[in-house]
């Protein structure tokens, strides 16, 4: 398990945010930091900045460090086992999910030609899903072919 997706599944568990971690931290570390390590954005976050963060929530600063420690740590926090943990999110090469995303655009700028109003509203929604959540492009693609009805290119509720 990413150390940053553990973050968020103990950060959603709470009810935080990053101002109100930040704040439960008593501002030893700041909300962008933490916002910037949830995104991916920091790429070597500081032990320092990271420490009172693991205070606050209760877990060992290793598990926003090593993936197979946030993998331990949840599963004792959730009660699953480490197994069906780290199974449940097979690594990925980097950038496969950017490569997936950008080789998708083209077809979905299509597709979005042939929706009516509300099907477009809808789709806007899972493009703005899919900037946060790169990953989750191939089930946002199957959500939206699900929920349409519409193939690529077809005009949908549009009387001719």
């Amino acid at each position: 398990m990413e150390p940053r997706k553990l973050l968020q599944l103990l950060m959603d568990k709470r009810g935080l945010n990053p101002s109100s971690l930040a704040r439960a931290t008593k501002d030893r570390t700041k909300q962008p930091q933490i916002y910037r390590f949830l995104k991916g954005e920091a790429k070597e976050p500081k032990r320092s900045t990271l420490e009172p963060v693991a205070e606050v929530l209760g877990i060992p600063v290793e598990a926003l460090f090593d993936a197979e420690t946030a993998a331990a740590c949840w599963a004792k926090q959730s009660g699953e086992r480490v197994s069906d943990v780290q199974q449940a999110q097979p690594p990925r090469s980097k950038g496969s999910s950017a490569d997936a995303a950008a080789d998708a655009l083209p077809a979905l700028a299509t597709f979005l030609l042939g929706l009516d109003d509300l099907q477009r509203t809808v789709a806007n929604a899972a493009l703005r899903h899919l900037l946060d959540h790169p990953e989750d492009v191939e089930a946002v693609q199957a959500q939206l072919r699900a929920s349409s009805g519409a193939t690529p290119g077809k005009r949908v509720g549009h009387a001719r």
